[in-house]
């Protein structure tokens, strides 16, 4: 039977596993048995445990490594938030500025849509019409583009992570 050292949070905080519960708790972490409060007693006990052993050392290892893939991924995933908002915030200054400005002239000049492309006044509304499109679509690609390269980072950290675990059941 095996001992129950997790049934109290209150229990853990005030004495320090044996190196051998430690080590078959890291087995369980391993084996993904553990519920998140063990995983926080685990965490725990590594960070202020006097025991050594490779398990021990390979468990501290894993969790720092796996913490410092979550702070990555939640970085690239907060800057690809912001360049969305951006993306966005930038389409929708460009749709309410040449509806301004079509809204303008169309009190002085009725049906005619202006655009001005490096210093060129251009009145043909087709052709501002496409160049509105053009920019639209582009900001599309970008975001797609964006949304592409986090999750291909997200993807390679994972592999890493798996290479990682695997790495550690081949020993």
């Amino acid at each position: 039977m095996k001992p129950d050292y997790h049934s109290s949070n209150q229990q853990q905080s005030s004495s320090q596993l044996s190196r051998d519960q430690l080590e078959l708790l890291i087995e369980r972490y391993f084996a993904c048995g553990l519920t998140e409060g063990q995983e926080a007693v685990l965490k725990r006990e590594l960070a202020s445990t006097p025991h050594q052993s490779d398990i021990i050392d390979e468990a501290r290892a894993t969790m720092s490594y796996y913490r410092v893939g979550q702070q990555v991924a939640a970085r690239h995933q907060q800057w690809a938030s912001r360049r969305t908002l951006l993306a966005v915030a930038a389409s929708v200054t460009m749709l309410l500025g040449v509806g301004i400005a079509v809204w303008q002239l169309s009190e002085d000049r009725a049906n005619e849509c202006v655009a001005y492309v490096d210093g060129q006044k251009v009145t043909d509304d087709q052709v501002v019409m496409a160049m509105l499109s053009n920019e639209l679509t582009a900001i599309g690609n970008a975001q797609s583009a964006i949304e592409n390269n986090m999750m291909s980072q997200l993807h390679r950290i994972g592999t890493v992570l798996d290479e990682n675990e695997t790495d550690a059941d081949n020993q």
